[in-house]
């Protein structure tokens, strides 16, 4: 019997990186009208220097994209370049605590430094940019055919302290986005976002919660928001 958890045995090798590339076709026909692309986020880099990180939850994020267009198939892959992922890239380290992981250091440091923001749960395409999702914090935009990071998304209107769930839901009659994050601290707070097709915030709503819930995902019904 191991005593490793069966998927930390599965992505040995983090996976490299691809600039946009040509990609053959093998068998089949791809069918005549079918255009635009198909992004993927995931969990890519688990251990630096020789060190795994606690669950694959906290894997280093990294984004597929795969586009149909006129001339064929081109693909491309990058790592979302946060400032965790510059950071341990330089130092050769793990440096961050996350969902598995307590950070290195003193007792003080594992109180008090903040958790890797990952970016590697889900993705949300939009008109000019790609928006890789984290359950925790902000999103990080990418560039919608070449992937490079571009930073922190703030959507226009969102503090610095207010997390953006992984899992929004568009509104297929309006376009709009609907999203939540949970705000912990003296109080636990459920913040509820309203954005246009672009990913701007419309309308921000803040309600108080009892406990610490896990919420992690809901249900856009009309004009109901069930969890």
């Amino acid at each position: 019997m191991t005593s490793s958890p069966t998927w930390n045995t599965q992505y040995l090798q983090p996976p490299e990186e691809f600039p946009l590339t040509p990609l053959p076709l093998l068998s089949g026909a791809i069918p005549a009208n079918f255009r635009g692309t198909l992004y993927r986020n995931g969990p890519a880099r688990l251990e630096r220097g020789g060190r795994r990180v606690g669950h694959w939850f906290d894997g280093d994020g990294a984004v597929l994209a795969v586009h149909f267009t006129d001339t064929g198939v081109q693909a491309t892959y990058r790592y979302v370049k946060t400032q965790e992922y510059l950071q341990e890239e330089q130092a050769g380290k793990l440096l961050f605590g996350g969902y598995g992981r307590v950070p290195p250091g003193s007792l003080w440091d594992r109180f008090t430094k903040p958790l890797k923001n990952a970016a590697n749960t889900s993705v949300l395409p939009l008109s000019d940019r790609v928006l890789a999702l984290w359950e925790g914090e902000h999103p990080h935009a990418l560039d919608l055919q070449t992937l490079e990071t571009q930073g922190k998304d703030n959507l226009g209107g969102l503090a610095s302290n207010l997390p953006y769930s992984a899992h929004p839901k568009i509104d297929p009659q309006t376009g709009e986005i609907f999203n939540f994050g949970v705000s912990l601290g003296s109080s636990v707070t459920l913040n509820i976002y309203r954005s246009d097709k672009t990913g701007q915030i419309q309308q921000q709503g803040h309600i108080p919660l009892k406990g610490i819930p896990l919420i992690h995902d809901f249900v856009l019904a009309g004009q109901y928001l069930v969890s």
